[in-house]
């Protein structure tokens, strides 16, 4: 398994790429500000899934999620860091 901080703000990033042999994908919104992901760049704020802070949530092949699709990030307002871990086969 891979664990990394990702920085997030109020421009779209990439929290993590496609990646055909991921099989989790968990994200703790590690800060004190919402933040909404989505594996669509635009519209994240509109459209996207809110992690509010403290959350943890964990997406996994086995109970149907499709982990391995790239996901962005952003915040309304200000940073927010999350932390991310992957797990791959």
């Amino acid at each position: 398994m891979s664990y990394r901080a990702v920085t997030v703000s109020t421009t779209p990033t990439i929290i993590a790429s496609y990646n055909p042999r991921r099989i989790s994908l968990t994200i703790l919104n590690y800060s004190s500000t919402t933040v909404f992901i989505s594996i669509n760049p635009t519209n994240i704020i509109s459209e996207g899934f809110p992690i509010d802070p403290g959350v943890v949530i964990t997406l996994a092949r086995e109970d149907g999620d499709n982990p391995e699709y790239a996901f962005y990030a952003q915040t309304i307002s200000g940073y927010a860091e999350l932390r991310i871990q992957e797990g791959v086969i």
